[in-house]
């Protein structure tokens, strides 16, 4: 049997790392041990592999409760390989080192185990609003995470005294030590953004730097 499907084998140069690119959509696990994933997101998998739902703990589930979402986490546990992936979108691999990251939980594939999360709330803005409609994920400690986008990201730094700003719909992720706003433009609505008819931004302060995505994922109206 030929074809050049064929090409597209399973990539095995890295069995030395938990997360691997497999291709620019998928990311391969090299499973020795436990991770997390979203929920929803293997498309294969093979060896001795077990998932079960995560629990957010109470914090958490507080949280969660206030901003009227959660992440939906699987613990995958044992040895072997897997395969996650998103609807096609775009998979990076970002390896934090005593770091501190905070995602939009919609752009959150997998992380290590040792990697702590929990849930973000945006102070002074209008919560709900933040990352098109979902709470934010913050990500913290020494190990490695898998992020999705719609298209290339592009990555921003923010320096103090020059502010950054992103609509709600593109932001991916921002570095630990920037302050977060959010404003509202509603005489450019027509303008800025594709989503909602309300334009909401995200305005960071500070040193570090964002992330954000060349497309939006739509706000439902509100």
């Amino acid at each position: 049997m030929k074809g050049a499907i064929f090409n597209n084998i399973e990539n095995t140069s890295n069995e030395q790392q938990i997360f691997a690119q497999q291709n620019p959509y998928a990311l391969l696990i090299n499973l020795r041990g436990t991770v997390y994933a979203t929920q929803g997101t293997m498309v294969a998998y093979r060896g001795n592999v077990d998932f079960d739902r995560k629990g957010a703990g109470i914090s958490r589930l507080a949280k969660s409760a206030l901003t009227g979402e959660g992440l939906p986490l699987m613990k995958i546990s044992g040895e072997g390989d897997v395969f996650l992936a998103n609807n096609a979108q775009l998979v990076h691999i970002i390896e934090l080192e005593n770091d501190e990251l905070t995602i939009a939980s919609r752009n959150v594939l997998a992380f290590t185990d040792g990697i702590d999360w929990d849930i973000g709330v945006i102070k002074g803005g209008v919560v709900g609003f933040a990352s098109g409609g979902l709470f934010n994920t913050n990500l913290k400690g020494t190990g490695s995470i898998a992020i999705t986008s719609m298209g290339t990201p592009i990555v921003i730094p923010v320096q103090d005294g020059a502010p950054a700003y992103s609509d709600v719909n593109s932001i991916i992720a921002w570095t630990a030590g920037l302050s977060v706003a959010i404003k509202s433009s509603f005489k450019a609505k027509s303008l800025l953004g594709m989503g909602s008819g309300e334009s909401f931004q995200m305005a960071f302060n500070g040193q570090g730097y964002i992330i954000v995505q060349p497309g939006e994922f739509l706000m439902p109206n509100r």
